[in-house]
């Protein structure tokens, strides 16, 4: 099995391509993409230590690893997703899968993908859920104008299937669609899950995008007010530094 020397030789030759003048955004994807694979391999050994629900599940990757922006050096961002029939069955399965799960994350930190600090982590109870609790903990970020569902948000709404069963991730996707064009939306949410799909654009210009602690809920789309806010700071960072500092 591959080990912390994995890590350091992905780090390695992601170091040489930036020397070689390539672009961070794909440096971020080539590197995003390596550790999928060494991902997968702890997941196989892991898998086969365990006699696992047989129902669907899959492994996910969240943050910069499922935007395939990662960055030299990372921590783990992962969680898993099962169906189960109701709240009883999910709390008997998340009891059989957390093993597993914790297993996976021991692996990985010993290929040298230090174990998240804060904790987002499939082992973990909390990032470990159904397709229904992942449903209402996603439609309640969205929801919500707080400083810690604004950061989830940053961190949950960038989400991949790396391993497992996927067919049934489309139900997130349609749960976050249909709360998005509820009624009202959140501005402040809005501008974060903007300013997400453009990180990359926004360090490589150097730029400070300061966002105001409260924003309000409008009556609006999310959808069109997220493409909103994304050409807005895009036009910005597009003219920073050539018409003075744009804000």
């Amino acid at each position: 099995f591959p080990t912390r020397r994995s890590s350091d030789l992905v780090s390695a030759g992601a170091g040489a391509l930036v020397d070689g003048g390539e672009q961070a955004g794909r440096v971020g994807e080539w590197i995003a993409l390596l550790n999928d694979l060494l991902a997968q391999a702890a997941i196989d050994i892991a898998e086969a230590e365990f006699e696992l629900p047989m129902v669907p599940w899959c492994w996910l990757a969240f943050g910069s690893e499922g935007r395939l922006e990662q960055t030299l050096h990372t921590d783990q961002d992962n969680g898993l997703i099962f169906l189960a029939a109701d709240e009883a069955e999910a709390e008997s399965l998340r009891a059989r899968f957390l093993p597993f799960a914790q297993r996976v994350n021991i692996l990985l930190d010993a290929c040298g993908f230090s174990l998240c600090k804060g904790g987002i982590m499939a082992g973990n109870p909390c990032w470990c859920l159904s397709l229904a609790e992942w449903r209402g903990r996603f439609s309640d970020w969205m929801r919500s104008a707080s400083a810690d569902d604004l950061l989830n948000a940053t961190i949950f709404f960038d989400f991949r299937p790396l391993y497992g069963n996927a067919t049934f991730i489309r139900y997130i996707d349609d749960a976050l669609e249909t709360t998005s064009k509820a009624a009202y939306a959140n501005v402040s949410y809005a501008v974060t899950d903007a300013l997400r799909h453009l990180d990359v654009a926004v360090a490589e210009s150097g730029a400070e995008v300061l966002v105001p602690e409260s924003l309000p809920v409008i009556s609006g789309d999310s959808n069109e007010l997220i493409r909103l806010f994304q050409n807005l700071i895009a036009n910005a960072l597009k003219y920073f530094g050539i018409v003075g500092n744009p804000s």
